[in-house]
């Protein structure tokens, strides 16, 4: 889920947020607005995509346009016939938009291994869940449901990312951070590594740290060397998960 500059909520895909696509159901609205707000989401993942690209230095690993291209059109390729970035990239989108429900559909293996690492594992811990890597399409859920708790919205900043493989199977190492103005929540240290091949995530790294910072000034000079375009930004609004 995001938010434009107007303050405007618009939910993605099938229902974002992880979870069913009912608990957003709106009344229905005119075509001519749902035309609006669908103008508005691609605005934004392209703005969003064009601060990806610039702060990812290796020109192997930068985010392929036509992935950005499918996700806003709707119009996914089929699941194994997509390369480690592709997969890779179009996670990353479904999740600036929310859309953690088609993500986990479409990126994730049943086998998945997953070990958490920082305040994630902390908090399955004290649910007792720790103790070990999570599997399968339950373990990526529990993650999931304990970054949306921790991080309450999809204001996050990819600083940098290497992608390696070939065209089945390869390797992605991300770095991320978070900054949300509202709270002053904030991830300096976010990183995930994946494994994936034929298509979906077979096993997956994570660590990332919550804490609360200051002001989005502070987060920018504390996260690793990240790019930005010319001026140090205002605050972004990003939008609440439901």
């Amino acid at each position: 889920m995001w938010k434009d500059a107007q303050g405007e909520q618009s939910f993605a895909g099938t229902g974002g947020g992880g979870g069913p696509a009912s608990r957003c159901a709106r009344a229905a609205v005119p075509a001519v607005e749902q035309d609006t707000r669908a103008n508005l989401r691609h605005s934004w993942l392209r703005g969003e995509f064009r601060k990806i690209e610039q702060n990812v230095r290796d020109l192997r690993s930068k985010p392929p346009a036509h992935v950005l291209d499918y996700v806003l059109a709707g119009a996914y390729p089929a699941i194994e016939a997509r390369s480690p970035a592709e997969v890779y990239w179009e996670h990353i989108l479904l999740r600036y938009l929310g859309d953690v429900v088609l993500d986990i559909e479409r990126n994730y293996s049943p086998d998945l291994k997953l070990s958490l690492v920082g305040t994630g594992a902390d908090v399955l811990v004290a649910e007792g869940r720790g103790g070990g890597p999570l599997r399968g399409i339950a373990g990526i859920e529990a993650s999931a449901r304990v970054l949306n708790r921790l991080l309450p919205t999809t204001g996050y900043t990819i600083v940098d990312t290497i992608v390696r493989g070939n065209d089945r199977s390869g390797w992605v190492t991300e770095q991320w951070g978070y900054f949300d103005p509202a709270t002053r929540t904030q991830v300096r240290d976010g990183i995930d590594t994946f494994q994936i091949a034929h298509g979906r995530i077979r096993t997956k790294m994570i660590h990332y740290t919550v804490e609360t910072g200051n002001t989005y000034a502070e987060f920018w000079r504390d996260t690793a060397s990240c790019a930005y375009p010319a001026a140090l930004p205002r605050e972004r609004a990003a939008a609440p998960r439901m």
